[in-house]
């Protein structure tokens, strides 16, 4: 009978310890969980959150674009503008409506496509996250641009 008591005393001890074990590797996993902007986001269960668009008036926002980079506030719209033009050229290629020979189309209307979608993906991000902000909208900073 002894010996049954510490097999048993023993068995929920091992238990316990792989229970205490794994909640510990769960709060180590959940203290590094987070999210990349963590300080631009709501968190849903504070319910004195509704005052944050106060908080962001027109002049916070009106510094936030001072400290911008001019280079960064002219190369979204420019790279947006350069990539919708080049593949505009893709698409007049594509219809017919430029002429070339064979062997220059397919290069050119290979790099026009490649160049083209690059740039405006990066300058429609980088424009899309200068509006956004400058409205005003809710999970948006111009921190989420790349750059200085």
């Amino acid at each position: 009978a002894g010996r049954s008591s510490d097999a048993r005393r023993r068995v929920d001890r091992d238990a316990s310890s792989s229970t205490r074990a794994r909640r510990m590797r769960h709060r180590i996993v959940e203290r590094r969980a987070r999210a990349m902007h963590a300080d631009q986001f709501r968190d849903p269960a504070r319910e004195d959150d509704d005052d944050d668009d106060d908080e962001m008036d027109a002049r916070a926002r009106a510094r936030a674009w001072a400290r911008l980079p001019t280079k960064t506030k002219c190369l979204g719209p420019t790279l947006l503008a350069l990539g919708t033009a080049m593949l505009g050229t893709r698409a007049l290629f594509a219809l017919g409506a430029i002429e070339a020979d064979a062997h220059a189309a397919r290069g050119t209307t290979t790099a026009l496509t490649v160049v083209g979608g690059m740039c405006a993906l990066a300058g429609g991000y980088a424009t899309t996250v200068m509006w956004m902000t400058a409205r005003g909208a809710r999970g948006w900073s111009y921190e989420m641009i790349p750059g200085e």
